[in-house]
């Protein structure tokens, strides 16, 4: 060791994949003996290009792996970007995820199960129709149908180990091979049922963003999704237009003025009226079978508009802001602020005392509390009026061939104006309670306001 020459000082150049630490502090000053050092053949621009390596060939990866399952599953209407999303999982660690559109195709596969239900099984009561749906849209479903048409081929669900990372065939020389055949590396990945149900919803939803409803119908038949071969939406208004809806029952209603207050006149008035028969009267139209397909169309709504609207809310910030527009404080307020409740046709005495009790407490909060538009949040309402204004949106949306567009107008008349008010309060309320301590209670109440 030749001890006159001098000191090299170097400079440890920070490492992107692995976190800054305060014990081993970045761009850190060091001596280095000079007989101990050796220059490296490549350049540190190249070297550091390498780095990128690993991150550019996922992406090809990712990319190729998206068009394969686009050929392989004729998913031509659905926008490249959004496909690779929805085959993309959380851990793969890519900027985005399919967890957004999962939350979409939830609503999306709910909706269109409904509608082909409720046309095709014209005979089946509420009870029928909720039971056949759960068993078609229920997570086991959908990863078996996934696991039939071998989906999990196409999944990314692995993040990219730059430490480990090797190219494509790459053998090192200082390794002995035990065997001279396949010369690709293979990993075996565990991929859940749960992951491979939502990738199915994902896509749905990539496929109605890509092309609306015709493209979520198109893509769920490729997915072997029974809808007895409906590949486009004119299938299911077709299917829609040739349902019967018996006669016009002796009831006396004053449909002009119903028609006025919704905004919609219906070309079947026999719907209308459908929608406005409670249970317990003794005629056939009866509006259950509106009310679960209302319930399901009103979903689809709230979910289309809060996606769109907050392009970067996390899907659980999404589900409760949903709930907002499809609860009962929420439908029942807008069936009292409607009029509605004087059109509901029913035979108990005891609902007619119900309902104008929740009418007096709506004045007397309104009077009580002017400074708070929320006062109609902490009722009670009764279901009836909640099911009303949920049966109408279904009758709408049947009244028009499965043409969402009318039953959409009602959902951006009414509900949007009334809930969105309230969203930033409702966001706050869920911080506080997702960020409250274990070992301490805490308690949201609402005091008198003064100014």
């Amino acid at each position: 060791m030749d001890f006159s020459k001098p000191l090299i000082q170097v400079t440890l150049v920070k490492n992107d994949s692995k976190k800054s630490s305060c014990l081993f502090p970045l761009y850190s000053k060091v001596w280095l003996i000079p007989d101990y050092c050796a220059i490296y053949p490549i350049s540190a621009s190249v070297c550091r290009t390498y780095e990128l390596l690993p991150e550019i060939m996922t992406q090809i990866n990712a990319y190729l792996l998206m068009f394969q399952a686009k050929e392989m599953y004729n998913f031509e209407k659905i926008d490249d970007a959004l496909l690779r999303e929805a085959l993309s999982c959380k851990n793969a660690d890519f900027i985005k995820d399919y967890e957004r559109l999962e939350y979409l195709g939830d609503a999306v596969l709910g909706f269109i199960f409904s509608t082909y239900l409720y046309i095709k099984y014209p005979n089946y009561n509420e009870c029928q129709l909720t039971n056949t749906r759960s068993r078609a849209v229920k997570n086991s479903t959908l990863a078996q149908a996934g696991k039939n048409i071998r989906l999990y081929k196409y999944i990314i669900n692995q993040k990219t180990n730059r430490d480990a990372w090797q190219p494509p065939a790459f053998v090192s020389c200082y390794k002995k091979r035990k065997s001279v055949g396949f010369p690709y590396q293979t990993t075996r990945r565990s991929l859940s049922d749960s992951t491979i149900a939502d990738v199915m919803e994902a896509i749905l939803g990539a496929a109605f963003l890509s092309h609306c409803l015709d493209g979520a119908l198109h893509t769920a038949t490729n997915l072997l999704l029974p809808f007895d071969g409906l590949t486009t939406w004119s299938d299911m208004s077709e299917m829609c237009s040739k349902m019967t809806y018996g006669e016009k029952s002796s009831y006396n209603i004053d449909l002009d003025e119903f028609y006025q207050k919704i905004g919609y006149t219906f070309n079947n008035p026999i719907l209308a009226e459908k929608a406005l028969t409670q249970r317990n009267c003794k005629v056939s139209l009866q509006y259950e079978r509106l009310e679960f397909l209302g319930d399901a169309v009103l979903g689809f709504f709230a979910a289309q508009y809060l996606y769109k609207k907050y392009p970067t809310a996390l899907p659980g910030e999404l589900t409760n802001l949903r709930s907002m527009y499809v609860s009962n404080a929420t439908l029942a307020f807008i069936c009292i602020k409607m009029d509605l409740q004087k059109h509901i046709r029913h035979s108990s005495p005891k609902m007619a005392v119900n309902i104008a009790y929740y009418e007096n407490q709506l004045r007397e909060n309104a009077t009580k509390e002017k400074n708070d538009n929320d006062f109609w949040l902490s009722l009670d309402p009764p279901k009836v009026l909640a099911d009303v204004v949920e049966s109408v949106i279904g009758a709408i949306f049947i009244d028009a061939n499965c043409n969402p567009q009318p039953a959409y107008a009602f959902f951006e008349t009414w509900l949007i104006p009334l809930v969105d008010g309230h969203i930033p309060g409702i966001a706050f309320q869920s911080a506080i309670w997702g960020f409250r301590c274990h070992e301490w209670k805490l308690r949201y109440v609402t005091v008198e306001k003064q100014n």
